[in-house]
């Protein structure tokens, strides 16, 4: 059975989205840590939309100090086997459109979550279906949401357990500030979040 550790509480917001296309600023004084992510998506999660998530996620470690490879799994490594279990340099992310009964007590208004399997091992899922609802209420980005909500759970995969910050990627509750952020590309870890990162990444 799994269990749900860390929640995205979205709240859910109205902005214009648009994007300035450009990388946040790299922390020239922090040598780059690196970080493979494994994403397995089911296969009706549209390629463009997870093309600029990829974007966002890739953006936003970059501005941390964190150098990401993406690694495209499709559906075939959903679940995580023994060599792709939690360390500091891979981390597995499941994009789910089709949520099974087991990840059905996680409330309606939670875009992801911390999971655990019955072998202890977590894994950041994100639920695309409720990002896509969102998105499309809202006049939303939906590639900029996945993009945030993948961060934030993989976010809580590095640092210690149970930490949401007051503001930025980590808070537990976006705001409509957060999504201006996010669209510009300003919504990310904090300083003390990204050193803390590449701390756990050394």
């Amino acid at each position: 059975m799994w269990h749900r550790t860390h929640p995205i509480v979205s709240a859910l917001l109205a902005a214009s989205m648009s994007t300035s296309g450009t990388p946040p600023a790299i922390d020239q004084h922090a040598a780059l840590r690196n970080l493979s992510l494994r994403v397995s998506a089911q296969g009706d999660v549209p390629t463009v939309i997870l093309q600029r998530a990829q974007q966002e996620v890739v953006w936003i470690f970059a501005a941390a100090g964190v150098r990401v490879a993406w690694i495209d799994c499709g559906v075939e490594c959903q679940q995580p086997d023994i060599h792709t279990s939690i360390s500091a340099e891979a981390i597995n992310v499941v994009i789910v459109s089709r949520e099974t009964k087991a990840l059905s007590p996680i409330p309606s208004d939670v875009l992801g979550a911390v999971v655990r399997d019955n072998d202890a091992r977590e894994v950041g899922w994100v639920f695309f279906r409720r990002i896509e609802r969102a998105s499309e209420a809202y006049a939303l980005d939906a590639g900029v949401v996945l993009g945030h909500a993948i961060a934030h759970e993989v976010g809580h995969l590095l640092l210690p357990r149970g930490t949401h910050g007051p503001a930025g990627l980590m808070r537990a509750n976006w705001r409509m500030e957060d999504m201006r952020d996010a669209v510009q590309g300003h919504l990310g870890f904090s300083e003390a979040e990204a050193a803390m990162i590449r701390a756990r990444l050394k």
